[in-house]
């Protein structure tokens, strides 16, 4: 079986019987399977934000090469940039 989505009932039924044998050792191991999906959300979440951030910086740096850079505004400090570039 190499399919997850076939795979995921027969670990999940081999967790129950576990857990009607060995609970607290089974609750270990579940909360390992528990905490690496977390840590998978996570880190697929941060390289979304990661592509968010670089995607604005792609436009906003093509926009200045199409346009110009941004003149401040009377309330902005000269020294300044509208986007700060790494």
């Amino acid at each position: 079986m190499s399919c997850t989505f076939c795979l995921g009932p027969w670990v999940a039924g081999a967790l129950v019987c576990a857990h009607a044998v060995r609970p607290r050792e089974t609750r270990l191991v579940a909360s390992i399977f528990a905490l690496t999906a977390v840590s998978d959300f996570l880190h697929r979440a941060y390289e979304w934000v990661g592509e968010g951030l670089k995607r604005t910086r792609r436009s906003a740096r093509a926009m200045e090469v199409s346009e110009g850079p941004m003149a401040p505004g009377p309330s902005q400090d000269s020294r300044e940039s509208w986007v700060t570039m790494p």
